[in-house]
């Protein structure tokens, strides 16, 4: 079995449990008898929606299909299947209704816990955006639950960006064959602030998954107070040398999918004085939550 052939299975498993529990969710609500099954159900869809919501499930699914769209046409479904419901209290469903309120409880709790355990420095580093043109959305970021990066004290408040369509997928067609299917590989990455290379690296190949060098292909860069890691650049692209200076809007490289990365896309951090530092782009309004959609011209 291949690297990619083993990416994509793994990757597809929290989609499928996504699909899973959506569908026990909405054949709850259509074959309801009464109001406490199918309030319930419809629970369990809107649990699953917060968790995609807050906790950046994959944009799209296994299929290219947005799950946003499906999301908002099964809670369609569910609500018309409220018209089949003849006695809403008689022999009230307890059981269903309690598990479904306690599974909306606690997305909605890990969604709050996640941005009240975030990295909250506040003085947070304003770098550039460091990409140009197309949608980009954001994976990872500052809330610690559901976050990769978390068990890495320097890359708590790292963040993930892939670039995708109007589907919000991140690659062509249903299923990606190639690194070049999809759409941020080979994107140029150019320098979000003024400094100097620490140092930096290249040669590795891409879509060869390497948890043993993590960064892949990469760019460090300090401003004398900060160090910025860009990561899983392209093989062959990285156009800076450690020690030369470089200008914000100079171009380091290109998206890759070098080291430890599932798919194509660009991995930056921050530290200071050895403690991870939150990243809000000096040209783009907002914080980077996960699954926030970043637009660029």
């Amino acid at each position: 079995m291949t690297t990619r052939t083993r990416v994509v299975l793994l990757s597809s498993i929290p989609q499928l449990v996504w699909l899973a529990v959506v569908t026990q969710g909405v054949t709850g609500c259509w074959t309801a008898e009464n109001g406490g099954h199918w309030s319930g159900s419809l629970l369990l869809v809107l649990a699953t929606t917060v968790l995609g919501v807050f906790f950046s499930i994959p944009s799209s699914t296994t299929f290219g299909i947005p799950y946003r769209p499906i999301d908002a046409v099964l809670l369609m479904v569910c609500a018309v299947s409220a018209l089949r419901i003849d006695h809403w209290s008689s022999g009230f469903d307890t059981e269903t209704f309690a598990f479904g309120a306690a599974a909306t409880i606690a997305a909605v709790s890990a969604a709050i816990a996640s941005r009240a355990l975030a990295v909250s420095d506040s003085s947070a580093l304003r770098p550039r955006f460091p990409v140009d043109g197309a949608q980009w959305t954001v994976l990872a970021g500052e809330g610690r639950l559901l976050n990769h990066h978390w068990v890495a004290p320097l890359q708590r408040a790292a963040v993930d960006l892939v670039m995708v369509d109007r589907r919000g997928s991140s690659h062509r067609g249903i299923l990606a064959r190639s690194d070049e299917d999809y759409y941020a590989f080979g994107t140029p990455v150019r320098s979000p602030i003024d400094g100097t290379v620490v140092r930096c690296g290249d040669g590795l190949d891409d879509g060869n998954l390497d948890p043993r060098k993590p960064a892949g292909n990469h760019v460090v860069l300090s401003d004398g107070s900060e160090e910025i890691l860009i990561a899983h650049l392209k093989k062959g692209s990285v156009a800076v040398a450690a020690g030369e200076q470089v200008h914000v809007g100079q171009l380091l490289g290109s998206v890759g999918n070098s080291g430890n990365s599932t798919e194509p896309h660009l991995h930056i951090h921050a530290q200071r004085d050895g403690r991870a530092v939150r990243i809000v782009f000096s040209d783009v309004r907002g914080r980077m939550w996960p699954g926030r959609r970043v637009v660029r011209r």
